[in-house]
């Protein structure tokens, strides 16, 4: 608990939390679409929406690639995770 404490490694741990909801819920809503194909479109069938705001979201997140930047640069330090090569 005390490691939680500190700010450094609570602010690095919670984009953590949401990265790998948004990967499945992409992941299951892609999948339904293929499922129902050009049904799926339709705007009959909710998909379409909860696409968009799946992707949506995850831009506005950020995407994963740059999560794990910002994980392993508050974990580890700058000087091991640099941003550019």
């Amino acid at each position: 608990m005390r490691l939680l404490s500190r700010p450094t490694v609570l602010r690095a741990s919670l984009p953590r939390r949401g990265r790998g909801g948004r990967r499945i819920a992409s992941q299951d809503v892609k999948d339904c679409l293929l499922l129902h194909g050009n049904d799926g479109y339709a705007g009959d069938l909710p998909f379409e929406q909860r696409l968009r705001d799946v992707m949506a979201v995850e831009i506005a997140d950020g995407t994963a690639q740059i999560q794990k930047i910002i994980i392993a640069r508050e974990r580890y330090g700058r000087e091991f995770v640099p941003y550019r090569r």
